[in-house]
């Protein structure tokens, strides 16, 4: 027994539903099926006393093209409906527009209504790789093998032209150009231009301007060489064409974007803008080129990425993308390879499976040289410090004096793992290398018998002048002291095995308490009776020179070879030694 009789309903009429099944599509059956997919509905079933819609909706279903979508004039009642007068009545003002029936505008779809809405958002586009989201100002790429991304003002948004003094732009916004050259292009290429980016930052300075005044711990754009090895190395990995998929997930927030892309070593970290002055001069951005001809491109002057030998440097236009090779690899510092190919293991943390700008523990990389291979805790670079009386310990854990910053009372591995990562393992006293303070020259004072040689404050950094000598010459009306002595690192003893050399005649000496005795009398020939003083001065002018004016020389060489007759030791000559002869 079927459903139907067993609930007490009445069947169905089963007869009409098959009717209807059997009825063709040209007879205008209720649902019949299209090709395009929608429902057919004939026009018996159109309940309207218009004739124009009723016209037009027969057309439209007849014609099986397109979509649903009914216009008619209202007001126009006589006129017959056609394409061209649905056209005409879109590109009407917007008064007629809004004057349209409630019923009338309900039949538009919801898009529709929205793309004919007259305000739109503006879209970001970038100039050089021609994506959406983000400006040329932010873009990773493609560079050029020199280095930087070619032939995009930043500025206009244009190609054709760089950002710079030949931008008609320039005179209306160079005040912002640091900005864009430097600010939104941190840990990312450089952008081509015309202008000397560290001269940039110190008009800036000397303008007042507060945002770079204030700015502490930002970073710099990338060198050419770094910048070129990053993308063949991310082309080997991903592929060509690599930014394009690229995400632009901070625009226009750089300080957010930058900690999370790799740092270019001979960069980096800035603690703040007068650092980053003095690291763009010393990676491409001299002095003496702050007023070059503007015809001339900025970027054509500098060295190409890809070096060629026998010292010759090829044009931009001779390059080809094929023949640049990488002159050093990031993994090992070393030419000819790249640095996804380089044979050693990881240089951050000494693994086989992958290289260093891919390490998950680079930061926590050792700092006892550039390429430990070995992570912070595991060093164990013996303390040379503490002396024999403590016992051996590694100098990462020494707690006497931390072997990163100089300070002491904390421990590198305990205590300064933060300021470590946020200078990226570059020392702080030399702010060029990676290692321990104990190998760094720079950290040491030249005189062996000072009681604090790391990060000494009372002897002369270059020369080891001690800093009481100064301010007695200064009370004295005299001038500070001069360096004449240089310090020299012992390649085989980092640190420690530093000397002095004589820059004249190369003489050196094993530390500045050797000529102790020397500074000693040459600032007591002028301060032994300061009452006298002023009348020796006065004697000295009189007679031709200043005692000031003429120093002698500290190496004993030098002092010989000018002052045959002159007592070293006692710093005296027939010439200079005025004030003696006065008081005699």
């Amino acid at each position: 027994m079927s459903s139907n009789r067993s609930s007490g309903r009445e069947p169905r009429n089963q007869s009409s539903r098959r009717e209807s099944r059997r009825e063709p599509r040209s007879s205008g059956g209720d649902g019949a099926s299209r090709d395009d997919g929608s429902a057919y509905i004939g026009p018996e079933r159109l309940i309207t006393a218009d004739p124009v819609l009723r016209e037009s909706f027969v057309q439209r279903i007849n014609s099986r093209s397109g979509y649903w979508d009914i216009t008619a004039n209202r007001p126009n009642v006589a006129s017959q409906y056609s394409p061209a007068e649905r056209q005409d009545s879109r590109a009407g003002s917007s008064r007629s527009r809004r004057s349209r029936s409630p019923r009338s505008r309900r039949s538009r779809s919801p898009r529709s209504r929205r793309s004919r809405s007259p305000r739109r958002r503006e879209t970001r586009r970038c100039a050089h790789c021609q994506r959406e989201g983000h400006y040329s100002r932010e873009c990773v790429g493609p560079v050029v093998p020199m280095g930087y991304l070619s032939g995009t003002c930043v500025e206009c948004e244009e190609t054709g032209h760089v950002y710079g003094p030949r931008c008609p732009k320039w005179e209306e916004t160079k005040d912002k150009a640091a900005m864009k050259l430097i600010w939104f292009r941190q840990n990312k290429p450089e952008v081509q231009s015309d202008a000397n980016l560290a001269d940039l930052l110190k008009e800036r300075l000397d303008a007042g301007d507060e945002h770079w005044l204030g700015a502490r711990n930002f970073f710099l754009p990338w060198t050419g060489l770094f910048a070129w090895n990053y993308q063949k190395e991310q082309e080997a990995i991903q592929g060509p064409g690599h930014w394009t998929g690229y995400r632009y997930s901070f625009v226009g927030r750089p300080d957010l974007e930058a900690p999370r892309r790799p740092s270019d070593p001979k960069r980096g970290l800035c603690a703040d803008t007068r650092e980053a002055i003095q690291k763009l001069r010393d990676t491409g951005y001299a002095a003496d080129e702050a007023r070059m001809d503007v015809d001339v491109p900025r970027s054509s002057t500098r060295r190409a990425a890809s070096s060629v030998t026998a010292g010759r440097s090829r044009t931009r236009s001779s390059i080809s993308v094929y023949d640049a090779q990488p002159d050093e690899c990031t993994n090992c510092d070393q030419p000819g390879h790249s640095g996804l190919l380089c044979p050693l293991p990881c240089s951050a943390c000494g693994s086989a499976e992958h290289k260093y700008w891919y390490c998950p523990k680079r930061l926590d990389a050792c700092i006892c040289r550039a390429h430990p291979r070995h992570l912070l805790e595991h060093c164990q670079v013996a303390c040379e410090l503490c002396g024999d009386d403590v016992p051996a310990h590694p100098a990462v854990e020494c707690e006497v004096i931390c072997q990163y910053c100089g300070q002491e009372g904390h421990s590198a591995l305990h205590q300064c793992w933060p300021t470590i990562c946020s200078f990226n393992r570059i020392c702080r006293f030399c702010k060029a290398g990676r290692h321990l303070v104990q190998h760094c020259d720079a950290a040491w004072c030249p005189d062996a018998e000072c009681n604090h040689r790391i990060g000494c404050k009372k002897h002369c950094t270059t020369c080891g002048y001690p800093e009481e000598l100064d301010l007695q010459r200064e009370e004295h009306g005299g001038p500070a002291h001069s360096c004449q002595w240089r310090k020299v690192g012992d390649p085989e003893k980092p640190g420690s095995g530093v000397y002095l050399q004589c820059p004249g005649c190369g003489h050196k000496i094993a530390s500045s308490g050797d000529i102790g005795h020397v500074r000693l009398s040459a600032v007591a020939r002028y301060t032994s009776k300061a009452k006298d003083w002023e009348i020796a001065k006065a004697k000295g002018r009189e007679a031709g020179g200043d005692p000031w004016d003429d120093e002698l020389p500290e190496c004993p060489r030098c002092f010989k070879k000018l002052y045959e007759d002159g007592d070293y030791d006692l710093q005296r000559t027939r010439v200079v030694d005025i004030k003696k002869e006065f008081l005699d």
